[in-house]
């Protein structure tokens, strides 16, 4: 994952976290959740640090 695309999901967090004015809707918060657990596994990868997310996480991610 390149630093420009780990940027552009960041971008896509920040928005989703302030749209309409903090208050989140269920769909809104699901979409957030999702954004950030997939980042967060491709950051995990890219810093060989996939274990310890799973171990830190374990009702997100689970070894495949």
């Amino acid at each position: 994952m390149t630093k420009k695309m780990i940027y552009n999901k960041l971008k896509q967090l920040q928005k989703l976290a302030w749209k309409n004015d903090d208050m989140m809707d269920q769909e809104t918060l699901f979409d957030l959740q999702d954004i950030l657990a997939n980042l967060v596994l491709n950051v995990a990868r890219d810093c060989d640090e996939t274990e310890d997310l799973i171990k830190s996480f374990p009702y997100l991610y689970e070894e495949c």
